[in-house]
């Protein structure tokens, strides 16, 4: 039953016994239910989607990655997302599962994410760091590392 709001919009009222969901509630249903979905897939996939911009809507994709990959794997394909324009909050998971991938405990997720005078270089040591781990990418030789970085 609705019942209206001063606003015009419809409030639920509840029924005797009824718990109302908050969106903290919504948002972990979401998130589970992406979560199931993106375990489901191969790294191969997930990887091609993050190439392509597609990352879902919860973060998720990158604890799967972070949980399931190798640093070979998908060291490179993090990289240029995190070095790339995409919305600050992937940027920043992103920066967490290449973190956590290549054993890093110094550095924060926050530092190589958020737009700020020192990315770029931030960045640029990163990516000459994990080309001392995994090689160089042919697509990243000449490469500054800090392409989106502002």
């Amino acid at each position: 039953m609705f019942t209206a709001r001063s606003c015009g919009r419809p409030t639920p009222r509840l029924r005797e016994g009824a718990v109302m969901e908050t969106w903290q509630d919504r948002w972990e249903e979401a998130a589970d239910a992406e979560l199931k979905r993106m375990e489901t897939r191969t790294m191969t996939e997930l990887l091609a989607d993050i190439g392509v911009g597609r990352f879902g809507s919860y973060f998720v994709i990158w604890y799967v990655i972070a949980s399931r990959s190798t640093l070979v794997e998908a060291g490179w394909t993090l990289f240029r997302t995190l070095a790339s324009d995409a919305d600050y909050l992937h940027r920043y998971h992103c920066a967490a599962a290449l973190l956590q991938l290549m054993g890093e405990v110094t550095l924060k997720p926050l530092e190589l994410s958020a737009d700020h005078p020192g990315r770029g270089p931030a960045l640029a040591a990163l990516r000459l760091r994990l080309a001392g781990m995994i090689g160089e990418r042919a697509d990243f030789v000449g490469s500054s590392g800090s392409e989106g970085a502002t």
